[in-house]
């Protein structure tokens, strides 16, 4: 089973092809079984071994969306669990500081209730 291929060009997945490639964990979490980046960004190569590789997430927030993702909307996860690909905890953001430096307390505070308001947007 493969994604769907919009006019355009872009690969469209479903709800199905996305389940039949995770697995949950014990939080809630869908975490992708296929490669993932160096830094932990899920992909999969879609039309066989002749494909393109693509990041699974902004494949996630575009079939959310309705539309294509800009070349400036990072897609990434508000959860920051490695391979999440759950629908509910993938968001888009601008590019910003560099990973690795270091976040406030009252910015991991502020994630930390965007993760918990997510969660119960989902379920």
């Amino acid at each position: 089973m493969t994604p769907q291929t919009e006019p355009r060009g872009r690969p469209k997945i479903t709800e199905e092809w996305l389940r039949a490639r995770v697995t949950v964990d014990e939080c809630g979490h869908w975490i992708w079984r296929g490669t993932l980046t160096a830094t932990g960004q899920p992909q999969a190569r879609i039309g066989g071994r002749a494909g393109c590789v693509e990041y699974v997430r902004r494949l996630v927030l575009e079939s959310l969306l309705g539309r294509a993702l800009t070349a400036e909307d990072w897609a990434d996860v508000i959860c920051e669990v490695r391979g999440c690909v759950r629908p509910g905890c993938c968001c888009t953001r601008k590019p910003g500081p560099k990973k690795g430096v270091p976040r406030s307390a009252t910015a991991k505070a502020a994630r930390a209730q965007r993760v918990v308001a997510a969660h119960a947007v989902v379920e």
